[in-house]
């Protein structure tokens, strides 16, 4: 089995910082741990065309410009088809992220081989949280909402991270349930696994600072607990230069408004190895976004033994189980949020009954190794 993986990035272990990038690293590195052979394909990586990473060989199509990026999948196309001429022979091309449509319209010049696609987001929660006055972000949002919609179609097999995101997209776009799988992302088990420890913050929030992920209603869930008198640690974790973000500052000011400011820590990124020990020093983990595909700093809660409060869109279901590994609350609503902290705060047995159950959800279904089995065997199926 020869795969060709088409992404934008591709890095080493000691060049990759967050998101996708860790995701592309440990799926590629975990399937040829299980036999799978990979050919990378991408925009851009810390070795040359043509390099080694780990054992994994990365070549890079020419760089495009922002104004070229919808020609992603014809750029791919033709680093795949040189690879071809020079006699690789693959048996699958997955791609990821929809703006490699493109690659469809040479399926035919590329053998006929299996396209599969794995999309990183919920086009439904995408498409409705659209700024209209942000033309910019207005535009990415519409084009990854189309292109998703093209591919799906063309694609023999497509990918959603989260189960809810697949039943969205079974019953929005018609599509076939036996061509789409939820396949979640994973998780390392050497960082991420379930212990007791000392609680330093008895909120926690992992992810960037912007609008989607509703920093605001977390800040007015904890004014309310503040005017209720109910004490409490909170640790914020953004992402790198932070403290630059417009979002940030933000956000900022309305904790200092509501009087929780002193209450909070801001927190830059750390390490995989590290970020472990911070989840397992929380007591809650709290994730308001209005817009996620299956966020990851859940799985890695969940598997350190923090029940999660999540919101109500479509990317959490099937990942937090409500009752059991945490709660899902309504989007923007600081109120829902307040109740559901100071009931886990104040109910040391409940958290601990759901803390190990979060851990044993998560530790079952989304280590990398079953991840990586997943898509395997989703391989294996389609091949010719």
């Amino acid at each position: 089995m020869h795969v060709a993986r088409v992404c934008h990035h591709f890095y080493s272990a000691k060049n990759m910082k967050v998101g996708l990038a860790t995701h592309f690293y440990n799926l590629a590195m975990t399937l040829k741990k299980q036999g799978v052979r990979q050919t990378i394909v991408c925009g851009d990586s810390d070795v040359k065309s043509g390099g080694v990473i780990e054992g994994i060989r990365v070549f890079k199509y020419p760089k495009i410009t922002p104004f070229e990026m919808l020609n992603s999948g014809k750029a791919a196309f033709k680093k795949i088809k040189e690879l071809q001429k020079s006699g690789e022979k693959f048996d699958i091309i997955h791609y990821h992220q929809p703006i490699f449509f493109k690659i469809h319209d040479f399926k035919q010049e590329l053998g006929g081989i299996p396209i599969i696609q794995t999309t990183h987001g919920s086009p439904s929660d995408v498409f409705a949280n659209i700024d209209w006055l942000d033309f910019t972000r207005a535009k990415e949002s519409l084009y990854y909402c189309l292109f998703t919609l093209f591919s799906a179609r063309k694609a023999d097999a497509f990918v959603c991270v989260s189960p809810g995101v697949r039943e969205d997209l079974i019953e929005k776009l018609k599509l076939s349930p036996k061509k789409v799988f939820a396949i979640t992302p994973g998780i390392n088990p050497k960082h991420f696994f379930y212990k007791k420890a000392v609680k330093k913050f008895d909120i926690l929030n992992v992810s960037r600072f912007s609008p989607g992920k509703r920093y605001a209603d977390l800040i007015g869930a904890l004014g309310i607990l503040k005017r209720k008198g109910i004490s409490f640690k909170a640790g914020f974790i953004g992402e790198y230069g932070f403290e630059k973000n417009l979002e940030f500052q933000k956000i900022k000011h309305l904790a200092l408004k509501l009087g929780v400011l002193e209450f909070i820590s801001f927190l830059p990124p750390t390490s995989q190895e590290r970020l472990g020990d911070v989840y397992r020093s929380a007591k809650v983990f709290v994730l308001p976004s209005i817009s996620e595909s299956a966020p990851k700093v859940t799985l890695e809660a969940m598997a350190c033994g923090v029940p999660c409060i999540v919101s109500d869109i479509i990317g959490n279901q099937g990942i937090t189980l409500d009752g059991k590994t945490g709660f899902i609350v309504p989007k923007k609503n600081p109120e829902a949020i307040a109740e559901k902290l100071e009931l886990l705060l104040s109910d040391s047995k409940l958290r601990e009954k759901m803390s190990k159950q979060a851990a044993r959800h998560a530790l079952k279904e989304f280590p990398w190794e079953v991840i990586a089995k997943k898509y395997a065997s989703l391989y294996k199926s389609i091949a010719r």
